[in-house]
């Protein structure tokens, strides 16, 4: 509440970098108990502060999937300035109003979206939607499997070719979780936690 942390200053910056970092490795562990309650394996809370040396892996695959949308938002700020006057470091808000101001019709007009801008978003979004399709196995080879980088995106392409089961998948997984929002934060939880174990589990039978 007293600190903005967009502000585009070194020391938000560096502390909103570590805090991610910190967290990204909080996930590996809990992503290693999951797989442990898959397996029916003992483990522990312990499990979640041991697993940090994965995470440049897991960075280097997360980066590798924002690349894919350079494209997409280099044209998107030709189209829409970004005024970090504004926005400071605070990209959603940047998108919030982009997306407020497009469905409300208010600048249309003024920056001349045309059919062709339309196709080339259509035609850059391709890529990340790829990416997802075929690579969203990597990380889970890494931090299952101790992969390298190289195998786990080899691995993961082999494996991912039926798009309409993961469709079927993410839509299930979907509509469990905006069902069981209703129910309150602690119900949401389970939920979610379910979801990862339904998903690893069909991660699993992949690898088979």
């Amino acid at each position: 509440e007293n600190i903005n942390i967009f502000n585009p200053t070194i020391g938000i910056i560096v502390f909103r970098v570590t805090l991610f970092l910190f967290i990204s490795g909080l996930w590996i562990g809990y992503f290693k108990l999951i797989f442990n309650f898959i397996d029916n394996e003992e483990s522990d809370f312990k499990q979640l502060f041991i697993n940090f040396h994965v995470l440049p892996k897991i960075v280097v695959i997360q980066t590798l999937y924002y690349l894919t949308m350079l494209p997409f938002f280099i044209y998107l700020l030709l189209k829409f300035p970004y005024d970090i006057n504004l926005y400071g470091t605070n990209f959603n808000e940047y998108l919030f109003a982009i997306f407020t101001d497009i469905t409300q019709m208010q600048k249309i007009v003024a920056i001349q979206l045309s059919g062709i801008d339309i196709l080339i978003f259509i035609l850059f979004s391709f890529f990340p939607i790829f990416y997802l399709f075929r690579f969203w196995c990597a990380e889970l080879l890494v931090i299952d499997k101790t992969y390298s980088i190289k195998n786990a995106m080899i691995y993961s392409y082999k494996i991912t070719s039926n798009y309409n089961q993961l469709i079927l998948l993410f839509l299930f997984v979907f509509i469990l979780n905006i069902s069981a929002i209703v129910f309150g934060y602690f119900i949401f939880i389970i939920a979610v936690t379910l979801s990862y174990v339904i998903v690893f589990s069909y991660y699993r039978l992949l690898l088979k």
